[in-house]
């Protein structure tokens, strides 16, 4: 579709250079035409073109005379659809249903309506289900957990199923990209568990919400005649701790206890944009049984914000008074720009945006350890030898200690995940194999080795060349920035504008930033209003 900003009526002449004829449109009122590309013309199966369609238009205005040039570019694909796992959970509690969540685009918008396939590979049987997505191009799944038998388990998300010969898969798969992870086991001792609810929703700023939480206890682990279970919980945001807390639940005396309990979270703007749940019990032997969910939260903030105009509909030129709600004292900037400004870059300060910024967390070393200043270096424990190992000349040591770098699901890897420090002696960290192995002295030559070079395409491999950057043609009669104020606001929490609608026949998006001093915090907030050259909302 050809669109012009400022409508003007004329003729164009559009061709695309892979030698299609060329096509005559009018524009309508709104300034916009479309045309259609035949694929036939495009011979898509030359291997001699490039996949990329480069289209030629020139616009001759009805009432001037004048003319206009212009070049794009766009790229020819099967379908690059983009399959991924969202908030993914890499562990899996056998007896406990495994909840997830396929996320299906294409350029970053999602695919509504679609159907989608998971595929999922427990000790080489694969099942297949299919799914539908939502509006927001989501597909849930339950998985159930019972046969799994604590092995290793991978699930693989695709778009479509497909049996490609060995000469076009490549060329086939080209438009697809699969969403791929592997689950394992969470360890217990004693196999008890816990499992916290997902929540798909956002959770709303102001309100409270009840969690649900199950459990599978071995109730020897308690001790005898215990009446109850002590659960202690905190919620993390933007690393730290907001608050924490202990739920006390009764249970039986059945040799395996499954029960379930809720916890009631107020949700306040020092949990978005988005909290960590933990919740966990420890045993009288030192044995913890842990589970850790993340929640979103809305962006939300302590100062509100309203943005209004005093007309919803006034001419180029006119007078329109501007009304401001915020905190008192506050210190607001008021920005309108051109929207066709913020086409190819929208940089107005949002919520997200300022929530984005207010936290970069320091991330794990591939989920193994903290980094090199960080770190404690402490041993995991060893599990004690199947068979011994007598010495040799080579292997006089059997064992070894556990290396501290390990990523096993267990109870620590949880406080890892939320870049957190123990300091205990209870057993959260699984026990792995210490022994280690033997081998036999071999001398090689260095012949028989050869070595390849796997050549990994960067960002400037794949492009066949930079792109060079067009020149924005200036604008002498038309302002792309209407109002750029700094606004204080008094005692009432509110003031007025008033300001003059320039001539521009464009849209504005009109936007506020305001700053206070809410208690011992700054409180932040945004708010938008689009108003058109003839209309304002």
């Amino acid at each position: 579709m050809v669109h012009l900003w400022q409508a003007c009526p004329g003729g164009i002449r559009a061709r695309s250079l892979r030698d299609s004829p060329p096509q005559h449109l009018q524009t309508d009122k709104s300034g916009c035409s479309t045309f259609t590309v035949d694929t036939v013309d495009l011979a898509l199966a030359n291997p001699g073109y490039q996949k990329l369609l480069a289209i030629s238009f020139k616009l001759q205005e009805e009432a001037t005379g004048a003319t206009i040039w212009e070049n794009a570019n766009t790229r020819i694909t099967l379908e690059e659809v983009l399959m991924e796992f969202v908030d993914f959970n890499p562990f899996y509690k056998p007896g406990f249903p495994y909840t997830g969540k396929m996320h299906c685009s294409i350029d970053e918008s999602p695919l509504q309506n679609k159907t989608v396939y998971l595929t999922v590979d427990v000790n080489d049987v694969e099942t297949l289900w299919s799914y539908v997505t939502d509006e927001n191009g989501d597909a849930y799944f339950i998985l159930n957990t019972t046969h799994w038998n604590d092995t290793l388990v991978s699930l693989r998300g695709r778009y479509a199923i497909r049996n490609f010969t060995q000469e076009d898969s490549s060329e086939a798969a080209m438009g697809f990209h699969d969403a791929f992870n592997w689950l394992r086991p969470f360890y217990s001792e004693s196999s008890s568990f816990l499992e916290i609810h997902y929540v798909k929703e956002e959770l709303p700023c102001g309100q409270e919400h009840e969690v649900q939480a199950e459990y599978i206890l071995d109730q020897s682990k308690l001790g005898p005649g215990a009446n109850h279970v002590d659960f202690y919980f905190f919620v993390v945001s933007r690393g730290r701790i907001v608050f924490n807390g202990q739920k006390q639940v009764p249970v039986g005396q059945d040799e395996t206890l499954k029960g379930s309990f809720s916890l009631t979270l107020p949700i306040s703007i020092d949990l978005a944009p988005s909290s960590h749940l933990l919740v966990y019990a420890i045993f009288e032997d030192g044995e913890v049984t842990a589970d850790m969910e993340t929640f979103t939260v809305q962006k939300c903030f302590r100062n509100k914000v309203s943005l209004s105009f005093s007309q919803e509909e006034e001419l180029p030129g006119s007078k329109v008074g501007l009304h401001l709600q915020a905190t008192p004292g506050s210190l607001c900037s008021v920005q309108a720009v051109d929207k066709s400004v913020l086409l190819k870059k929208d940089s107005l300060l949002t919520a997200d945006v300022v929530h984005d910024k207010s936290y970069t967390p320091t991330y794990l070393i591939s989920g193994r350890g903290f980094p090199y200043h960080l770190e404690d270096f402490e041993l995991y424990p060893c599990l004690p030898p199947v068979t011994p190992h007598p010495p040799t000349l080579w292997n006089r040591h059997p064992l070894m200690g556990a290396p501290w770098y390990q990523s096993e699901a267990d109870v620590y890897s949880l406080f890892k995940q939320l870049r957190m420090k123990l300091f205990t002696n209870t057993k959260v960290k699984k026990p792995i194999s210490c022994t280690r192995p033997t081998f036999t002295r071999r001398i090689h030559t260095g012949e028989e080795h050869s070595y390849i070079n796997a050549f990994m395409p960067g960002p400037q491999s794949v492009a066949s060349g930079h792109k060079k950057k067009e020149k924005t043609k200036p604008r002498k009669h038309f302002p792309e920035i209407w109002i750029w104020d700094l606004v204080p606001i008094g005692e009432e929490g509110e003031t007025s504008l008033e300001v003059i609608i320039p001539d521009s026949i464009t849209e504005w998006r009109v936007s506020s930033f305001c700053l206070a001093d809410v208690g011992h915090e700054t409180g932040q907030c945004e708010s938008h209003c689009e108003l058109p050259g003839r209309k304002c909302t």
